[in-house]
């Protein structure tokens, strides 16, 4: 345990984090070894946004917690995950027709009308005075 850093050894600071010892402490703990797979300390943050992001915690808590000034930066490190996507996008699939808003159109000519564009058309709108 150290007052202000998270890795150390014997007490110390670790100077640098992509060492020998960071390499054995992450096949320890049988984290992914493949080919194109970042193995830095880095991805500490990544997993950290993640996780938070899926925990449900807002943007600005995430934001802060990460220490960015900037939001898009935050996204950087908690992306929407896949089934968070699949099920944004399933969530309108299920509304029916009678969902969809109508499209009402106010416009002025020579005369105020107001009413839907079939009626429009039809010479049955509403004449606003």
């Amino acid at each position: 345990m150290h007052k202000e850093r998270v890795f150390t050894y014997r007490s110390k600071p670790l100077g640098k984090l992509h060492s020998s010892a960071w390499k054995r402490a992450w096949k320890a703990v049988k984290l992914p070894t493949e080919t194109g797979i970042l193995k830095g300390v880095h991805n500490l943050r990544h997993t950290f946004g993640r996780r938070l992001r899926s925990a449900g915690i807002p943007l600005e808590t995430r934001k802060a917690l990460l220490g960015h000034a900037n939001g898009d930066i935050t996204t950087h490190y908690s992306a929407a995950e896949l089934d968070e996507l699949i099920s944004a996008s399933e969530s309108i699939v299920s509304r029916g027709r009678t969902e969809t808003p109508n499209l009402m159109l106010i416009r002025q000519r020579n005369e105020k009308s107001v009413g839907k564009v079939s009626e429009m058309k039809k010479g049955l709108a509403k004449k606003i005075c």
